[in-house]
């Protein structure tokens, strides 16, 4: 079978898909339907774990900076069309997602139940926020 074959999923916010076959299921109002103008938040998949030559290689040709990683194998990255484009031909490439809205939201917000009593009694829904300073 060969490396493309083999089912690779992304997994993220609770959902897990393989980019080549799969579509996550993302309510319309959280879906990206047409990419921005200008560079747009993307994740891009790797056939493989890269190497530290590989990954020296890839953040100089297009530029990625590979620093928020999503399993398996696969970067959020601010990509432009073009760079995108190169990109795709690159013999490590294997897919590449819009990161949609959904993916920022974890689907377990207001699900967990609390042990301790004090915080069990407390009012509303405790969030933790978790910022990006990559895109």
């Amino acid at each position: 079978m060969q490396e493309q074959e083999k089912k690779q999923r992304v997994r993220l916010a609770g959902f897990s898909f393989d980019p080549l076959t799969e579509k996550p299921d993302i309510p319309e109002n959280l879906r990206v339907e047409r990419a921005p103008k200008g560079p747009a938040p993307t994740i891009v998949q790797f056939k493989k774990p890269l190497t530290r030559q590989e990954r020296a290689q890839i953040q100089g040709r297009y530029g990625l900076k590979l620093t928020t990683y999503f399993p398996d194998f696969a970067y959020l990255e601010e990509l432009s069309d073009d760079i995108l484009k190169k990109l795709s031909q690159d013999p490590l490439f294997r897919a590449s997602v819009p990161y949609h809205a959904a993916f920022k939201l974890d689907p377990e917000i207001g699900k967990r139940a609390f042990v301790s009593p004090l915080r069990a009694a407390e009012p509303g829904v405790l969030l933790m926020v978790v910022l990006t300073a990559s895109l």
